[in-house]
């Protein structure tokens, strides 16, 4: 194999001037990929993107409405026009009512029917047809035991 056409090998100054620049797929290559509705694999960049938040969750995660009771921050009332821990609780309330009337109206919520569950006075019935059902023999003292009470030794 004949090195024609290739000259010398080039130093690291060089090498490290190359890059790659990606052109992307050549316009029937992209024809056939829509046609059989192919979709690029996930790449490693892709995960250090920022998500954009989709149009459903796009709360924040210090929104008051998503937090646990203990994580919510103390209300502290020092004037009269500011708003206390009642208004705030009915307010919360109210705008997850709207939240939940919007989801239910846009289909996103979607009811189911309950699961039977057994009533109360089911169970003692049950309970009551297994006492009768398997009267338990009494329970015999273990002669192997010892004991040292004098009152046993009859």
């Amino acid at each position: 194999m004949s090195k024609k056409g290739q000259g010398k090998q080039l130093n690291y100054k060089q090498r490290s001037g190359i890059t790659f620049v990606d052109q992307g797929d050549p316009s029937f290559i992209k024809k056939m990929k829509a046609q059989l509705g192919y979709r690029e694999p996930a790449k490693v960049e892709d995960k250090f993107n920022a998500e954009e938040p989709s149009s459903s969750d796009n709360y924040d995660d210090d929104d008051i409405l998503r937090m646990r009771e203990d994580e919510k921050p103390q209300v502290v009332v020092l004037d009269n026009t500011d708003i206390s821990k009642e208004e705030l609780d009915e307010e919360i309330a109210r705008i997850k009512e709207e939240e939940d009337r919007k989801l239910i109206e846009e289909g996103k919520i979607i009811f189911k029917k309950p699961i039977k569950r057994k009533a109360d006075g089911d169970d003692k019935v049950e309970e009551e047809k297994k006492a009768k059902e398997d009267p338990k023999p009494p329970k015999k003292a273990d002669s192997r035991l010892l004991s040292f009470d004098q009152d046993e030794d009859e």
